[in-house]
């Protein structure tokens, strides 16, 4: 039965984070998305692992979510960087298209 009852949190707690990321996107930037992603599955990560290796769910929600928050962060690093290559390459192209026109 102890073992039962330890489970009961750790299903709210993941069903909580699945709903809440599902739901907790609308209107936000793709910063915002992609570090509260990273911080739902973080969190949802740290409490399974907790509650099968028997640690403490509480410390595996704080570690779990701030390394998703982490992951998140670098995600979107990432994706700005992307983001900024792409771009400048798109005008670089029009520019040379530009002066090809000229000549």
């Amino acid at each position: 039965m102890e073992g039962g009852n330890k489970m009961k949190p750790v299903c709210l707690v993941l069903v909580l984070a699945l709903v809440g990321s599902l739901t907790g996107c609308a209107g936000m930037t793709d910063e915002q998305q992609r570090l509260l992603s990273g911080g739902g599955l973080g969190t949802a990560g740290g409490v399974a692992l907790a509650a099968v290796t028997g640690g403490s769910v509480l410390i595996g929600a704080v570690v779990g979510g701030a390394a998703g928050v982490a992951g998140g962060a670098l995600m979107n690093e990432q994706e700005k960087k992307k983001s900024a290559k792409t771009a400048t390459g798109k005008k670089t192209s029009v520019a040379q298209r530009q002066d090809t026109k000229a000549d």
